[in-house]
């Protein structure tokens, strides 16, 4: 969506072509993208300064959480209710599927592929960041 901000894309060397295709077709001058370009001193300098951090369960999610961010943690295959954000102003979304959470990292359902973290839509992420920055401003 157009709301004239700047997105800092972040993550580690080997997730440059998933950063790669998550950042396609956003204009240029929109986006940061820092990923494998970070100290772990870096990304708390550069997550201090975001309106709100989206991202899935991880050494992020959790570092975002403890710096009092806002912000979206997409789970999948792990479990909410025991690796999740403790923070108040962190939104979990989750589409339950009857094989989660298989905590794995590589999808062993084909029938399935990957679904769990496939309900999970564009347009409900977006949805849940207005919220949370109406919140915000309020």
């Amino acid at each position: 969506r157009n709301k004239n901000g700047r997105v800092a894309v972040l993550g580690l060397n080997n997730e440059t072509d998933t950063a790669n295709e998550v950042i396609k077709g956003l204009p240029e001058n929109s986006v940061i993208n820092l990923v494998g370009k970070t100290t772990l001193s870096e990304l708390m300098y550069v997550l201090k300064n975001v309106l709100l951090c989206l991202c899935n369960d991880s050494g992020t999610m959790h570092l975002a959480s403890a710096l009092n961010i806002n912000g979206i943690a997409i789970f999948g295959s792990t479990d909410p209710y025991s690796t999740g954000p403790f923070a108040e102003k962190w939104v979990v979304m989750l589409k339950k599927q009857a094989c989660s959470p298989c905590f794995s990292r590589e999808c062993k359902n084909s029938i399935r592929d990957y679904k769990c973290l496939k309900s999970v839509t564009a347009e409900d992420v977006c949805k849940t960041i207005d919220i949370l920055l109406k919140k915000s401003s309020s």
